[in-house]
């Protein structure tokens, strides 16, 4: 039996970061989205 996936993100909602985190922070989340994308695309 499979087990069900429950997402749980964290709240990151009252963390704040300098501008040189935050962009690094975004340029890793679009690459986290890409190998995502990527995987998705290749399973068909």
């Amino acid at each position: 039996m499979k087990k069900k996936y429950i997402p749980q993100p964290i709240d990151t909602s009252d963390i704040i970061l300098p501008d040189k985190l935050m962009a690094l922070a975004e340029e890793l989340a679009k690459n986290v989205h890409e190998v995502w994308a990527k995987s998705r695309m290749e399973q068909g």
